[in-house]
């Protein structure tokens, strides 16, 4: 299987990316600087679209939210930015693929729901991190643009 992941690099990419090819998977990394001739960055996928091939993809891209530095009105913008637009490079991609593939997969954070009191419940009836559920939410509204295929939200 050709696996196509955003955000490869990142901390929870590069632990997907070795499993998938000890598995025998090939594994296209989408980086915003390529550094291994195997990696395709983000301007190279917006222009010319996936390569050839892609079975899955699997987007984890996005700024590192544990950076440490303060939440100001820029560090969120650039936080959002950088799930709302990659997110939306990919379901391009998808959408304009001759071959499309069987399966999109995409993660933005759990830190969704925030926190609640030791032993209750957490649903989706429950009280949101505001910056973060900002977060889920604004790269989340460009998934309902793909074209019919197997999607899965963490």
């Amino acid at each position: 299987m050709k696996i196509l992941v955003g955000g490869g690099s990142g901390f929870i990419g590069r632990h997907l990316r070795r499993l998938a090819e000890g598995q025998g998977h090939e594994v296209v990394n989408i980086t915003r600087k390529s550094t291994n001739p195997n990696d395709l960055t983000w301007t190279l996928l917006e222009r010319y679209g996936l390569p050839p091939g892609v079975d899955g993809v699997v987007n984890l891209a996005g700024k590192n939210i544990m950076t440490p530095t303060r939440w100001t009105a820029d560090f969120k913008k650039a936080l959002i930015d950088s799930r709302v637009n990659t997110t939306r490079i990919l379901v391009e991609s998808v959408n304009s693929a001759k071959v499309k593939p069987s399966v999109f997969i995409g993660c933005s954070a759990v830190g969704y729901y925030g926190t609640e009191d030791r032993g209750s419940a957490v649903d989706e009836d429950s009280r949101q991190c505001r910056s973060l559920s900002l977060i889920c939410v604004s790269s989340g509204r460009q998934l309902p643009r793909l074209v019919t295929l197997t999607c899965a939200v963490s």
